[in-house]
């Protein structure tokens, strides 16, 4: 019997690895690190306060795919990963293009995406909503749809001191 994955499979499964593979290593420090441009070695809790990661991810066909018949579910190892970044106490968010007529605020848009989501939704477990608290990230306006930078930058300026993935 030959298994075969889609372009899209691989592709989201190869982006799921290295996004968990880079938040294991950088939430993972020595007690010593290479010295700063003063010449000081910072040690692991300043580098981990400036590390820490918050990973985010497109939703539609990177953890979740749309069937033809129009239903949803995880991408295949979606679930895993998020519950191994969830295991390791790693935040996750959501960074993905919705019509900004879906309300006025990110909480409203997300809402209505998890409205849609749900209302298709034929995986055997349901998506992971709880683990993205409130980061998920919608465009305001059409000029912030990806690939516009600002709603990477939005995740930036909310990560306070910690790394952005």
């Amino acid at each position: 019997m030959k298994i075969s994955a889609s372009k899209g499979s691989v592709r989201a499964g190869l982006a799921l690895s290295a996004a968990l593979a880079w938040a294991v290593l950088s939430a993972t420090g020595s007690a010593a690190l290479p010295e700063d441009a003063s010449g000081v070695t910072r040690t692991a809790a300043a580098a981990r306060e400036r590390t820490c990661p918050i990973v985010y991810f497109d939703l539609g066909e990177t953890l979740v795919h749309t069937a033809d018949d129009g239903s949803a579910g995880y991408q295949p190892g979606a679930a895993s990963y998020l519950r191994a970044l969830r295991l390791r106490r790693i935040p996750v968010g959501l960074i993905t293009n919705v019509p900004p007529s879906w309300g006025t605020t990110d909480a409203e848009r997300a809402a209505r995406l998890r409205q849609e989501v749900d209302a298709t939704w034929r995986g055997p477990v349901p998506f992971a909503w709880k683990d993205f608290g409130d980061r998920v990230l919608t465009p305001r306006t059409e000029a912030e749809r990806k690939p516009a930078p600002a709603l990477w930058q939005r995740a930036k300026a909310g990560s306070g001191r910690c790394r952005v993935v």
